[in-house]
Formats: structure tokens, sequence, C-alpha cells
């Protein structure tokens, strides 16, 4: 199982921010390895990846969705195990967004592919500063960072005991 958190600060208010994120359809233009969520109902969802050129799908369901605060996941399945809570924290125009991943991988405790720790860390940095881009406006989420990210923007993260850090 590895488990990553970061956290970014974006330039939007923590409504729109949560607005932006649990529009789950978005997912693949800022999280790497995500070809589609697609909404099930107001609980559930359908995740399609591609890990280390292997596909795999698997449902999930919403834990935990308060707006402009927090947002949770989870699968509902055996494997692969995947868990996330974003939560939302606004000061001066700003908003702190924290991102929480949990994954074992769907060939279970074993199975090393992309789900080290450092390959989920990176993920979620990754998705972090894509996340900046896509809630600022920028026209793609994907490109080149260097011209969103000013110095007092950083990508932070450190390992956890579960999703969500708690309460």
């Amino acid at each position: 199982m590895a488990i990553a958190e970061g956290s970014i600060e974006v330039q939007a208010s923590a409504d729109a921010a949560y607005a932006r994120f649990a529009n789950l359809e978005s997912f693949p233009s800022f999280m790497r390895d995500v070809i589609e969520v697609r909404r099930l109902d107001d609980q559930h969802m359908l995740w399609i990846e591609e890990v280390d050129g292997r596909r795999q799908q698997w449902h999930a369901e919403v834990v935990d969705a308060r707006p402009g605060e927090r947002f949770a996941w989870q699968s509902t399945g055996p494997f692969p195990r995947h868990a996330g809570t974003a939560t939302f924290s606004e000061q001066d125009g700003r908003t702190s967004v924290q991102l929480q991943v949990e994954v074992e991988p769907e060939g279970g405790p074993d199975d090393r592919g992309g789900g080290t720790r450092a390959a989920v860390e990176e993920q979620v940095h990754d998705a972090l500063r894509q996340f900046k881009r896509l809630v600022e406006g920028h026209p793609h989420a994907r490109g080149e960072l260097s011209d969103t990210l000013s110095a007092h923007d950083s990508v932070q993260g450190e390992g956890r005991p579960g999703p969500g850090g708690g309460a």
C-alpha cells in the first residue's frame, strides 16, 4: 500500500476549487494515468486508468462531499484499492488544496507497478500542479508549468497513516 500527500495554493475561492475538483469527468485533465472517470450516479463512479501500460478499471464511491471543504472517494472492489481525499482551505482569496491518495495495485500487495510510494507521491504532486493550472484557467492543464508557478508556490507532501489524515 502506498500513501502520498501534497498541497498547493491556487488563486481561486475554496468553492470554485472544490467545484472543479468534484467535477469527476475533468480528472483526466490533471491526473496522470487517468483516462476517464464516469459518474454512474450521485455516489458512484467508474475509473479507467492506464498504469505501466496496463489498462484497468474499477468502481469507487464518494464517501465525503462537503462543498468548499472536502471531497473523498474510495474504491469498492478488492483491487486495485484506491482512496483519496482533497481538502480546501481559503484565506485571502487563495485556497490551499491538500490531496492525499492511497493506492494498492490491481495485483495486490506484491504488485509494484505504479503503486510504489515514490510513484504515488510523484502522481500526487503532478496532479496538484496540473490542477492549479486548470482551476486558474490555463487552457491546457497538462502543459508546461514554469509560467504559472511563482516563487511562493510549492508542492509539498509527506506520507500519512491513511486517507484524509483524520477528520
